[in-house]
């Protein structure tokens, strides 16, 4: 870990959808590729592909309220549609305080082309 890793989050979950006890998240930093996991670490590959970024600055409690403008504001005027990727976020700056002070991050929301029938 040195001051240029840049924390990545996963989060499998809504919470608006699924309680808080059930929400899954993973912390992740990134590592080389020869690295393999063990029984306490595993290792994971992000998919690649497009994504939609959105660069957040805020703090925690503002945060649900960009990924609900995210879903509810952008996606539907986009042109693009969810693909079946989970989304990520890329934490650029974290404070001490993430509910007080503004933390800065970049949100990766995994899309393809809307699919007309």
């Amino acid at each position: 870990w040195t001051a240029e890793t840049l924390p990545i989050g996963i989060s499998l979950d809504d919470p608006g959808i699924t309680s808080a006890d059930k929400c899954r998240y993973y912390v992740c930093i990134p590592v080389p590729e020869e690295m393999s996991g063990d029984q306490c670490v595993g290792v994971l590959d992000i998919a690649g592909g497009k994504y939609a970024v959105y660069r957040f600055e805020g703090t925690q409690s503002e945060l649900q309220a960009a990924y609900h403008g995210l879903y509810s504001e952008w996606l539907p005027d986009s042109g693009f549609q969810l693909s079946d990727r989970p989304c990520y976020e890329i934490c650029r700056y974290a404070p001490a305080d993430p509910v007080k002070e503004n933390m800065i991050m970049d949100i990766y929301l995994p899309v393809e082309p809307l699919q007309m029938w």
